[in-house]
């Protein structure tokens, strides 16, 4: 038997299949592996005990028939193999309306306490997780704060996610948790930062870690119980051009909005060169006068001001730096390098 590999996630992919029931416990989520040719495959389909729902739809498997009628197309009744569960998170129900007579249809949906509602803040997402992209392009390591959440998208199949047990573990790739399978079929994972700490994470599958590079850890910090707000003065010819802030500090900053407003500008190069890229969208820049710009990530920030042509190369420009890690504190982050007090910086 010929087996054809899919791997989009399509619920509900027949609005025709028949689905009749009187009661939850008649209706189950299946994915669809068998369908004629003309039907999409590897979706997930409430079906029902009460009417048990047939995936070829009458056509039978033969392949001088399907050779045959290929042209024709839609006739020959295929399997595909599906990569994982595509029912994952879902659950069946049978929705009974008033006027139904008692007798409903079973669909689709997701358990309670699985849905969108979930307020944990995104700290990082990570939108390609595949070697070749981390050959190209390393990732890096991740820093937050606890209880952010970092994203794993998976839009690549035969990649896993594993967690490392330590440093010499993650560093020599192996001993490896397995916290998503290569055949898991999820679309993305949520790895939850409740505690400080370090966590090492990577792709197993065929060495992906060690030879691709396909791993990166995750530095989490205690919150920042005491944020700041730091007033800048923004004007021309400011005499200090860069700043320290912890993660969860704020920075004011105050300037006459008829002579100045505020930008940020992508990276160190135009930073330098003074490269300021205007964009359409107006929420995108500051304009008010007494702008708050809050830094919830490590890293450094570049600022500077395009009301006047020549703003920043007359030195209306600042690099703000956010709790960047000092490397005594790996393999552990300790609280007193992160609850110690913000600067305290005035207005100029």
């Amino acid at each position: 038997m010929k087996l054809l590999y899919y791997t989009t996630l399509l619920v509900g992919v027949n609005a025709k299949i028949p689905s009749k029931c009187n009661s939850d416990d008649q209706c189950n989520p299946v994915v669809r592996s068998s369908a004629p040719r003309a039907v999409d495959l590897c979706g997930c389909f409430a079906a029902s005990d009460l009417q048990p729902f047939d995936q070829c739809e009458g056509d039978s498997w033969n392949v001088i028939h399907c050779i045959t009628s290929s042209k024709g197309g839609g006739e020959c009744c295929v399997t595909a193999k599906c990569m994982g569960d595509r029912c994952y998170k879902m659950e069946a129900y049978c929705d009974i309306a008033l006027d139904d007579n008692g007798l409903g249809e079973c669909r689709l949906r997701e358990p309670e306490g699985t849905s969108s509602s979930d307020d944990t803040p995104i700290t990082y997402e990570i939108k390609t997780w595949n070697e070749y992209f981390a050959v190209g392009s390393p990732y890096k390591d991740i820093d937050t704060l606890i209880n952010q959440r970092v994203i794993i998208h998976l839009n690549y199949p035969n990649h896993n996610i594993v967690e490392y047990p330590n440093e010499a573990a993650y560093n020599e790739c192996k001993d490896g948790n397995i916290l998503v399978d290569r055949h898991s079929g999820i679309s993305s994972y949520n790895i939850d930062l409740l505690k400080e700490g370090i966590r090492y994470i990577g792709c197993s599958v065929n060495g992906h870690d060690c030879i691709y590079n396909q791993k990166f850890k995750i530095i989490t910090w205690p919150n920042n119980k005491n944020p700041a707000t730091i007033g800048i003065e923004w004007k021309i010819n400011m005499d200090k051009k860069d700043y320290v802030v912890n993660i969860g500090d704020n920075v004011m900053f105050v300037y006459n909005e008829n002579k100045y407003n505020v930008i940020e500008i992508k990276s160190q190069e135009d930073y330098e060169k003074c490269r300021i890229f205007i964009p359409k969208d107006k929420r995108k820049y500051w304009t008010t006068g007494e702008d708050t710009v809050e830094f919830q990530k490590s890293g450094v920030r570049f600022f500077s001001s395009f009301k006047n042509e020549k703003d920043c190369e007359n030195g209306l420009k600042i690099r703000i730096t956010t709790g960047k890690i000092p490397a005594s504190t790996v393999p552990h982050p300790s609280l007193s390098s992160s609850s110690s007090s913000s600067p305290s910086l005035s207005l100029l």
